[in-house]
């Protein structure tokens, strides 16, 4: 195989592995493929390092998630889902700061990304700054009226409201 193939193949089969279930499987295609990360692609780094975040998510290491996420964004720094998934994971872990800054710049170079909005959104529920999370919440709406996780963060909102009513509806 040529380099590039080699590490595209190896990304792509521990894809499938870690949607199987098959952890370690996919850790060592992530790992094989690593080896030539000097001579893959950009695209097929940011592949492999976005695999490996998957693997650290699924493991419950949120550090290492956090690690390989920003190394995906270093070979493909205009990745939005990439940039959109590294903003939850800060956001899940008190590092609001730096996903909001991250969800900005997701929106301000797509503004009709609805999970931009909605992640925007839990991070202002969790800061307390429910007027920016409201507006948030009814962009995301607009964009995609049947995103479970965004009725996950109404309900969040109304709760801090002291509206358990409108939590239920």
């Amino acid at each position: 195989f040529a380099d590039e193939y080699y590490g595209n193949n190896c990304w792509g089969r521990a894809y499938a592995y870690l949607k199987l279930g098959e952890v370690y499987k996919a850790k060592k295609d992530i790992k094989e493929g690593l080896k030539t990360e000097k001579t893959n692609s950009d695209q097929t780094n940011s592949k492999l390092f976005w695999i490996a975040a998957e693997l650290a998510d699924y493991e419950g290491n949120k550090n290492l998630e956090i690690e390989f996420y920003r190394k995906a964004i270093f070979y493909t720094p205009n990745d939005l889902k990439v940039k959109t998934n590294l903003a939850y994971v800060l956001i899940n872990n008190d590092q609001y700061e730096e996903g909001l800054s991250l969800l900005d710049e997701v929106i301000l170079a797509y503004p009709y990304n609805p999970f931009a909005y909605n992640n925007r959104a839990q991070a202002h529920l969790e800061k307390g700054n429910l007027h920016e999370a409201k507006i948030d919440l009814e962009k995301s709406k607009r964009l995609d009226p049947n995103n479970p996780f965004l009725y996950r963060n109404y309900y969040t909102y109304y709760l801090l409201l002291d509206d358990p009513e409108k939590a239920c509806r």
